[in-house]
């Protein structure tokens, strides 16, 4: 009765009441069922006592409320959406039974009934929308896309993992409010809020995915999704609200003439852009994470190319796109994961320590991060992803890890070739640059002007090329960047080690991205734009490490070159033993024979000093193909020799004075 008195004997209010009817099957007659509706007489009952009844014998009213598409106690003209969106979106955003839009899109609920017995209605918060449910591929991490509007009229997303519902709910109130939402004040409605999210059970359903980049055919950027949908869609869901720079201003058009067309003549700029392209195409080819790094004197035009690089995927702020080297480890995987799959530039090597930065780079392109536990001791998920960087500072990485305070410290091979150290001057006089362009000779000028143009247009190139790219077949994209790394590998180090042809791959890698790009019309330059550049760069590199050969062979020779440049008097004993002082922690001897210098070395100080982080017979094997270290019987490394002092002969390393006339890179 209460029922029929508040519908004023509606149609709303008779389906609920036949539902309810059927519950009793044994009682129940539909053809009376009518003329019993018909026939109810004010009872003096509220809506309020039914409720109550109902919900004491199980009755699901937020199902039967979602069955009608309508709260049986809601006004049908302010349970909508904002802006008077189509119905089927007011379907699909529909609240829980006991909360409904008010005409102005802010969100009300029901709490008591006035003194007529009509429901008493309270705003909760301003206009937000609960768009979808999300789930990961493994039907794990579930949540709910949220929008949210601004004072402004301006619409934010975001994807709210439910297990934010599972505290006091401060970090996903403090969220929402950043992205707009405007909350009544009071512990009442921050319980309020929390029921809606937690009732909420939206039509829409979603995938959510933790990081950026590649998921199957589909690139999911913070506020875009490229590729194939299949049939559902695709959000970036994370606890709080990614700050990031993945953000667009101007236009294609502007950033080609303005940008692209300044790089043309300039290998590392064209290079650099040419590596913001190729950093999708890492999983295409499964090559590893990686990435190059300028080193140069102060304003030789580093950050400027890491600019001009950024603008490919974005900017805005105070440094565009561009990240600082000043973070610890913990932070750099943060920004790691944020930029997986595509370009992480990152400025200034000097300010981070030694030993940061050789983890760093070895994190980096081992592509995770470290094993964590939960508050239960289980382990959390690893931290993964795939990315292209570059660096700048004034230091190689190198002489960076040199600086650290523990001994011996030094890069180790596989470092160098993820880690490549190229030259920032170009040689030609204007530091990183080779044509100025419309600026002359003027380099300072020419920088200034890429910076500026560079921070007026942004992010839309990248968001160009991955719209086209997800539409390609990626089977022939990765036979034609084999066929280009081949190509590239066979003009430019085809008789060279494994080390020095993994960094010609990068270096093709990087010419693949390029040429893409130009084929799509972004880059607006010549087909052979983007490769001449990565030749150029790869020749000036190989050139600078002075060898072709294994890294490992060309340092741990200058390392043995450069011990005994500084103990050849103090720690070899004159074979004659004529020193003027007493040789303290002895290695070996050195003697004067034929007008050349031997150095006898003893097996463990060659083993434990002088070649130590170092393979010693690795070392000694090359220094034998070099004709520098004199053999033993039968073409053994050890040669047997009677030594000052030593009753019977003793076995040690010989070396001839020609290592010292090797030059300082280690090239033999």
């Amino acid at each position: 009765m209460a029922l029929h008195d508040f519908s004023a004997g509606g149609s709303d209010g008779y389906g609920l009441w036949d539902e309810w009817s059927q519950g009793a099957a044994d009682k129940y007659e539909a053809k009376s069922q009518k003329t019993t509706w018909s026939s109810f007489k004010g009872s003096g009952h509220t809506i309020k006592t039914v409720f109550e009844l109902a919900r004491q014998h199980g009755c699901d009213l937020g199902q039967l409320a979602r069955k009608y598409k309508a709260s049986p106690v809601s006004r049908s003209n302010t349970q909508q959406s904002p802006d008077a969106q189509s119905s089927k979106q007011r379907t699909e955003h529909e609240l829980p039974y006991g909360y409904q839009y008010k005409k102005n899109g802010d969100i009300e609920f029901q709490d008591g009934e006035d003194e007529d017995d009509s429901p008493e209605w309270h705003r909760l918060c301003s206009a937000l929308e609960i768009v979808a449910s999300t789930r990961d591929s493994e039907d794990k991490n579930h949540g709910l896309l949220l929008r949210v509007k601004t004072s402004g009229g301006y619409w934010h997303e975001w994807s709210m993992p439910m297990e934010m519902l599972a505290g006091s709910g401060e970090e996903y109130r403090r969220t929402l409010l950043s992205l707009g939402l405007r909350l009544s004040s009071g512990s009442k409605m921050h319980r309020k809020l929390h029921e809606l999210l937690s009732r909420s059970e939206p039509v829409e359903k979603a995938l959510n995915v933790s990081r950026i980049g590649w998921h199957g055919r589909t690139f999911v950027l913070p506020d875009a999704v490229f590729g194939e949908k299949s049939g559902e869609r695709v959000v970036y869901q994370s606890g709080a609200v990614l700050q990031h720079a993945f953000r667009s201003r101007g236009t294609l058009d502007k950033w080609r003439d303005n940008v692209a067309r300044l790089a043309v003549g300039n290998s590392r700029l064209v290079v650099s852009i040419s590596a913001a392209f190729a950093a999708p195409l890492l999983k295409l080819v499964g090559l590893e994470s990686g990435g190059l790094h300028f080193r140069g004197g102060s304003s030789s035009g580093k950050t400027t190319a890491l600019k001009v690089a950024g603008s490919v995927w974005g900017g805005g702020g105070v440094k565009g796109y561009v990240k600082s080297w000043r973070a610890t480890d913990n932070g750099l995987e943060g920004v790691a994961v944020a930029h997986s799959d595509a370009l992480l530039c990152l400025d200034e090597l000097a300010q981070v320590s030694p030993e940061a930065a050789a983890k760093a780079v070895y994190m980096l392109g081992n592509e995770q991060g470290k094993q964590r536990l939960n508050r239960s001791g289980v382990a959390r998920s690893v931290a993964e992803w795939r990315l292209l960087f570059l660096s700048s500072g004034e230091l190689s990485l190198a002489d960076k890890i040199a600086q650290s305070h523990r001994p011996q410290a030094k890069i180790m091979a596989g470092q160098q070739v993820r880690f490549i150290d190229l030259s920032a001057d170009a040689g030609k006089g204007y530091g990183l640059f080779e044509n100025c362009h419309e600026c002359g000779r003027d380099s300072r000028k020419f920088s200034d002007l890429l910076k500026e143009n560079a921070a007026l247009s942004y992010g839309v190139a990248a968001r160009v090329f991955l719209s086209k790219l997800a539409r390609q077949d990626f089977e022939e994209i990765r036979q034609a960047i084999f066929i280009t790394q081949t190509r590239f590998v066979d003009a430019v180090a085809r008789d060279a080690d494994g080390q020095v042809q993994r960094v010609a791959q990068r270096f093709a890698l990087m010419a693949a991205g390029g040429d893409l790009a130009t084929r799509w019309g972004i880059t607006g330059w010549r087909r052979d734009e983007a490769l001449g550049a990565a030749k150029r760069c790869f020749c000036d590199w190989l050139a600078s490490r002075g060898t072709n050969g294994p890294a490992e062979l060309t340092d741990g020779i200058a390392q043995v070159r450069s011990f005994i440049e500084a103990n050849g008097n103090s720690r070899f004993e004159h074979w004659k033993g004529e020193a003027e002082r007493p040789t303290i922690n002895r290695v070996g001897f050195r003697r004067e024979q034929h007008g050349d210098t031997l150095y006898y070395i003893l097996p463990e100080a060659w083993k434990r000093e002088v070649c130590k982080g170092f393979d010693h017979q690795m070392i000694a094997r090359a220094l034998l193909e070099r004709d520098i270290l004199v053999p033993g019987e039968a073409g053994h490394l050890q040669k047997k020799v009677r030594l000052p002092g030593m009753r019977n002969p003793a076995r040690c390393y010989v070396l001839q004075s020609s290592i010292m006339e090797s030059g300082s890179n280690g090239r033999l």
